[in-house]
């Protein structure tokens, strides 16, 4: 009985792994019981292209190669390629159909792209496929052509050669071989005084309080950057006030206005740049003021030389102020007339009211002038 069930067990496992390996065969081959969609393509290489080889929808397996054949058409019809596909595709007609490397290791697949144009390709439309070249092939394409790193090199080769540009000059010109070679040593210098810690560049590598103060300065910057950044200061209110920019926009074309009509010869300080006549005049009157001067220094050149040199008038001159201040500090806080005229107002009103009698008895006088006469000349005849 156990042999029995020994021998059901084992032949369970042996089917499950025989359909097992049925199924996953199937799997790899892509083995269909019903017709898969044929689909052809025509190119001018295959590219090493095989039988078996995969076919890639939109990055998607989707197929494998069937047949490659030759084709006796155009240049770019001279291959033509069956693929069998899992699925049907629907293609566009702005399609394309690449044979591309399959790895770097080589191998080759066939990448389909459906397109996304809104006609559709019709069925009858022959299709022609391109063979993508290889990342080898392009490097050499690369590498051979006019403008590629080889041909680079060997038209910088063929200058050296001939003598032309700086290189060639360099290796075939002493004078510039020399100056280069000079210009090499001034830089080593300037690299070794840096090391010692001579000149401003090397007191900046070594001078710690130098660097202090660098820092400081930058952080100063810094500071006043971020104070106009916030509004802050005179030039943050230039940055962020739209009156006060306006107002120092407004001086300086005030600036440009002036500096314009000096161009131009306008108003007073136009005309000593650009008026010759005017700028004689105010040369005149500078010499006149510099012969006034002069004479000024000259104690026999009129009274303003006596006023500036002699030394008697001069004296005369301060005994007079003196007097003249003496009087005047009497006057206000002295005694006498004149310091109650000028203090006293009891005193300075009698004093307008006898003016003004003495001015009435005047107007009286002249009213009765005429009839004075008239008597005088009536008085003469008798």
């Amino acid at each position: 009985m156990s042999n029995v069930k020994q021998d059901a067990i084992l032949g369970v496992v042996f089917f499950t792994a025989v359909g097992l390996l049925l199924a996953v065969t199937l799997l790899l081959t892509n083995f269909s019981l019903g017709p898969r969609p044929r689909l052809e393509v025509r190119f001018a290489n295959a590219g090493g292209l095989e039988k078996g080889d995969a076919v890639f929808v939109l990055g998607r397996r989707a197929g494998e190669v069937a047949e490659v054949r030759p084709f006796a058409g155009g240049p770019d019809e001279r291959i033509v390629v069956t693929m069998l596909l899992d699925e049907p595709i629907e293609l566009r007609s702005d399609a394309q159909i690449q044979i591309v490397d399959a790895s770097l290791l080589g191998g080759k697949r066939i990448e389909i792209d459906p397109g996304v144009a809104s006609t559709a390709m019709p069925a009858s439309a022959q299709l022609r496929g391109t063979l993508r070249k290889s990342a080898i092939d392009a490097l050499g394409d690369e590498m051979s052509g006019e403008d590629s790193l080889v041909g680079g090199l060997k038209q910088a080769v063929g200058k050296l050669n001939r003598g032309e540009g700086t290189l060639a000059q360099l290796f075939n010109s002493p004078r510039l071989h020399d100056a280069l070679l000079a210009a090499v040593e001034s830089l080593a210098a300037s690299l070794e005084a840096i090391r010692q810690g001579r000149g401003v560049v090397g007191r900046l590598v070594h001078d710690e309080s130098l660097g202090e103060d660098v820092a400081a300065a930058v952080r100063s910057v810094r500071s006043v950057a971020e104070k106009a950044d916030a509004g802050e200061g005179p030039l943050g209110v230039i940055l962020s006030d739209r009156v006060a920019a306006g107002q120092v926009r407004g001086f300086i074309a005030d600036l440009a206005t002036i500096a314009r009509d000096l161009r131009e010869g306008e108003g007073t300080a136009g005309l000593l740049l650009r008026d010759p006549e005017t700028r004689g005049q105010v040369r005149g009157i500078v010499a006149d003021v510099a012969a006034l001067v002069a004479d000024a220094r000259r104690p026999d050149s009129g009274l303003l030389g006596a006023l500036f040199s002699d030394q008697q008038l001069l004296a005369d001159g301060r005994a007079s102020l003196a007097t003249l201040r003496e009087f005047l500090e009497r006057a206000t806080h002295g005694k006498g007339l004149v310091a109650r005229l000028v203090s006293d107002e009891d005193w300075a009103r009698k004093v307008g009211q006898i003016l003004g009698q003495v001015q009435r008895a005047i107007e009286d006088a002249r009213e009765a002038a005429p009839v004075g006469t008239f008597f005088q000349v009536i008085t003469a005849f008798f």
